[in-house]
Order: C-alpha cells, then structure tokens, then sequence
C-alpha cells in the first residue's frame, strides 16, 4: 500500500472517531441539562401532581397499606408532602402504574419529582426521535426537528404539572414503530401500556385495530391480564367517581341537552373510524396522526398538557413530504400557533387555563383537514408513490 493510500485512511480514521466523540459529547450535554432543568423545575413548581404519583408509590411499599388504599381520597395527607399545595389530588391511574411508579417512594420528594420530570424529558425526545424517523427525516433535519419541538408548550406545561404524557407519547410512538416494522402485536401491548396510564390511548389502538385485528388481540391479553392483580378494579370506580364533564366543548353541549355529551363524542369516533376504514393503504403514522386529535375532541376532560401527545401529529405532518405544499403547511404553523401559547391559570404560574373554544376550533379544523387529506387519498385512481 501506497504511503498517500495510508494517509487518506488515517484521515477517515481519525474523522470517524472525531465524529463519534462529537456526538457522545453532544449526548453527555444534553442528559447534563435535562438533570439541571428536571433539578430546578421540582423545586419552584407547585400545585402539582406529583403529590399523587408519590403518595401512591408510598403505598405500595408500605407494608401496612393494601393495593387498595393507593384510591383512597386522602393522598395529601396520609404520607408527607413538601410541596405546596392548594388543591387537590386524587391518584386515578391503574393498579400496574402505582407498581411501576413504587421506586419514586426510596427516594426524598424532590428528588423524586426531579427524575419524574427527567423521565419526562428524555422520554419526549426520544419520541419525537422516533416520529421524525417515521416520517424519514435524516442527518442536521433530525437536531432541528428535536430542538423545536421543545417549544412544544404543552410538553412544558406538562414538566411544571410533572405530568406524564411524555411517556405516554413516547409508548405510543413505540407502539406505532412496531407496527410498521411488522410487530403487531408488540403494538397492542405498548399501546395497552400506555392506556394503563391514561385511557385515551384505547382510542388510538381502537382505529389502528380496524387495519389489523392482531393490534386488539395484543392490546386485550395486556390490558385484560392488568385486572387480574388483587385491587385493580378499583381504579374503574375510581374513574367512575371523579370523572367529571369539564371541558368547555361538553359544558357548552350540555347547555342544550345532556344527550349531546354522549352524541358527540360516539359521532367523532365513528366518522374516524369509517375514515381509517376507507383508507387505501396502512399509513399507521397518518391514522394516528389523525386520531389524535380525535381522542382530544371526545375526552369530557382535557388539560393543555394532555396535548403534548398532539407533538405526534405535527411533528409527523411537518416531516412527512405528502404535506409539505405552502397552504398545509401554513395551517400547521398557524395552528400550532393558537395551541401552544395558553396564558398561566389563576392557581400558579405553572398551571395554565384549561382548553380554550379558540383551541378546541384548532384542534377540529386539524381533524378535518387530516380527514379530508386521507379521505380524498382513498379514493384517488392513482397509487400513492412515497418519496
């Protein structure tokens, strides 16, 4: 071998291992600020729910409590909270999510809360990672896609709840990666999971099962083996008791007549439904892009920060080049617009009002113009040819 041979793969050598350690180091950096960020928002946060999430974890690992107690209605009080608190909190999550959430109980409160928020964080990133790769986004696109779906605020208010939609879109990105790599019935499971958390996410498995029956066995053996711990029924009557009708759509509904609160909700799941069924072909990433916005329509009870999981459907609608025409795109940034700058509620900076009608109006036309979008590509003569 040449000596100019040699030199030129010492050259690719040292340029590969450069790289390498860039990137480890731009990693290093990224994890090292989400520790501080998690670090500081658990300490000048308040009138959260992490009271919650703690006081049931503490009840699984005490001793003298059973599974039940974690659905009683003095979690405020019964195990020791240094937050500030002005309102209340009742733990309305399964029996498995108390279990999975029991090691938050080992440590000091705030510390806690810290790897809660940190939890959050990572899993977010790691979501959107997932989406733009869905939507075949590659190299520098992939850092800004990332970076700008930080300024998602629903994904910040849902830090200063402490919330936990950012795992619950991070298993429902998962769950649809699965499935259009050929795991089906992974997908079910992952979206069984993530509806143990919240149950919205049934909704999203519902429409994707309509296009391959294995989602639903999936979803089911999970779901259905989550009941078979003693005490988890209880999270049912929980549910039961202190859902409530309050979101402004079905306060204004129920203005009328009490049936619409019913009417509405099933009428937005059938027309999603027959739309998922017409669809020519199994864009799992577009139908979920498209039933998210449906979920969030027929919840009785929405919070801004339950649309962190609406980052799936932009960020997949941004990305993707079957949308990427100047009057689509400009809808998406207008739209994502009017959702993200909620003003801060009356309870704390870091509680914004609920959904606004001026939100609801967004999150409809988006759920139209998906609707339209997939409807008119149904029935097109021609075959859709994916750049």
């Amino acid at each position: 071998m040449r000596a100019g041979d040699q030199t030129i793969i010492l050259i690719y050598i040292l340029r590969f291992q450069y790289t390498k350690i860039w990137k480890l180091l731009v990693v290093a950096a990224i994890f090292a600020v989400t520790f501080f960020v998690s670090s500081i928002l658990s300490r000048v946060t308040y009138n959260t729910d992490f009271p919650a999430f703690y006081s049931a974890a503490s009840t699984i690992l005490d001793p003298k409590a059973s599974n039940e107690d974690i659905y009683r209605d003095d979690v405020d009080t019964r195990y020791p909270i240094p937050e500030k608190k002005e309102v209340h909190t009742i733990f309305i999550y399964s029996l498995p999510v108390a279990f999975l959430l029991a090691p938050l109980a080992w440590m000091p409160y705030y510390t806690a809360k810290a790897v809660m928020i940190f939890l959050n964080i990572v899993s977010y990133l790691s979501a959107v990672t997932i989406i733009l790769t869905l939507g075949k986004v590659s190299g520098r696109w992939m850092g800004w896609g990332i970076g700008v779906s930080c300024l998602w605020l629903p994904f910040i208010n849902n830090l200063g709840h402490a919330q936990i939609n950012g795992i619950i879109l991070f298993l429902v990105a998962v769950a649809v990666l699965a499935v259009t790599r050929g795991y089906p019935l992974l997908c079910g499971a992952l979206f069984a999971l993530a509806a143990l958390f919240k149950l919205f996410p049934l909704a999203i498995a519902l429409v994707l099962g309509l296009r391959t029956r294995r989602i639903l066995i999936g979803f089911a053996l999970v779901f259905g083996a989550s009941f078979l711990l003693p005490g988890a029924k209880g999270w049912i009557s929980t549910i039961w008791k202190w859902g409530k009708v309050e979101a402004p759509l079905y306060v204004w509904l129920k203005t009328f007549s009490p049936a619409l609160v019913v009417i509405c909700p099933i009428l937005i799941g059938s027309v999603t439904a027959l739309i998922s069924l017409m669809a020519n072909e199994d864009d799992y990433s577009l139908l979920t892009a498209f039933t998210i916005p449906a979920v969030f329509l027929a919840m009785p009870r929405l919070g801004h920060y339950h649309l962190t999981l609406l980052v799936f459907s932009f960020v997949y609608l941004f990305s993707s080049k079957e949308f990427r025409s100047w009057p689509l795109l400009g809808f998406l940034v207008l739209s994502s617009i009017l959702l993200g700058f909620p003003r801060p509620g009356p309870v704390s900076p870091f509680v914004f009002d609920p959904v606004t009608p001026v939100m609801y109006l967004t999150i409809f036309s988006l759920w139209v113009v998906l609707g339209i979008r997939i409807s008119l590509r149904s029935f097109s003569p021609y075959p859709i040819i994916k750049g």
